[in-house]
């Protein structure tokens, strides 16, 4: 049996020697993974609230934050040896997919293939929004963003043609370490379910 960690990285108190310490414990004591979510913003007044608590509010203190995914996944590849690294989840449609593709196969070379990718396409409306894209189509925008970004990772040429991204003769260096970094789909809806399906 393989046991992993969520952890809520947030500030202020996920200092750099908190997170070195936590990772280091998890991969002493054997953990398999770890795993973070992310969000690049908050905001005071939702349309929909957060789905895991009763009043609809993510649980953080005064001037907290959530640290960003990469760049804590960087360091805590850079201080151990082992463990995995996986999100949870990555809110794939209201990031740029050509961005995305380069950041987690540059994680997955420099930790030696211990990148799992988990996506979403979350519930924070106004996050969405303020990312520069629309709510509503958030569910096919991911669908073709993860088809872009596994071409990005497979072809030494990529070329993509969809509603939301076009690139020709694309370019895209170092691929993954994996041949296939793992993609693990999040999600409630029975969309969620058809995506993770295919």
């Amino acid at each position: 049996m393989r046991l992993g960690v969520w952890c809520s990285f947030h500030s202020p108190y996920s200092s750099r020697e908190a997170v070195q310490d936590f990772a280091l414990w998890a991969e002493d004591l054997g953990l398999d993974s770890i795993w973070m979510g992310e969000h690049v913003s908050l905001f005071n007044e939702n349309t929909f609230g957060y789905p895991d608590t009763k009043d609809g509010k993510i649980p953080l203190p005064e001037c907290g934050g959530m640290l960003d995914i990469t760049a804590t996944f960087g360091f805590i590849s850079s201080i151990t040896k082992k463990i995995r690294l996986g999100t949870s989840v990555l809110l794939l449609p209201q990031r740029n997919p050509m961005y995305t593709a380069k950041e987690f196969a540059t994680l997955d070379w420099l930790s030696n293939g211990r990148i799992d990718l988990g996506i979403g396409v979350g519930w924070n409306k106004e996050e969405v929004e303020a990312c520069g894209y629309t709510f509503e189509d958030r569910g096919t925008r991911s669908d073709e963003f993860l088809k872009a970004i596994c071409e990005l990772w497979k072809q030494p040429v990529s070329n993509f043609d969809g509603k939301w991204i076009k690139f020709k003769n694309a370019v895209m260096y170092p691929k993954p370490i994996q041949k296939q970094i793992p993609i693990i789909i999040g999600g409630y809806s029975d969309a969620a379910f058809r995506r993770a399906a295919r």
